[in-house]
């Protein structure tokens, strides 16, 4: 097993993890480094599965690909609608991205 760099895909990623960071700092307080460290590993998990998509593209990597960026977007809308401004529907995109996005990695644990 190699590791592999193509590096659109994590640029990307910490393109958004910046911004989200940069949106929520201010109003953390004694949360800060907990939620960017749950932000930095949500944002490797995304990276792993989506370079392991383009480099093996299967119905398996896909799969996780789509979950991993699913829980993502879930997170990010949890997080600015907690910490920022609540807006009608953040409950329903939430618990939808989340419940879409475990239902496509598990299954991947199918599809191979």
């Amino acid at each position: 097993m190699t590791m592999t760099f193509f590096w659109p895909i994590p640029l990307t990623l910490l393109i958004i993890g910046v911004v989200l960071i940069g949106i929520l700092w201010s109003r953390l307080e004694d949360l800060r480094w907990p939620i960017c460290t749950f932000i930095g590993m949500t944002l490797v998990m995304t990276w792993i599965a989506t370079e392991q998509y383009f480099f093996r593209p299967t119905d398996y990597s896909f799969s996780i690909m789509v979950g991993a960026g699913l829980l993502l977007l879930a997170n990010i809308v949890w997080f600015i609608s907690h910490y920022r401004r609540r807006f009608s529907a953040d409950s329903a995109i939430v618990a939808a991205c989340y419940f879409a996005g475990h239902f496509m990695i598990v299954r991947s644990l199918w599809v191979i």
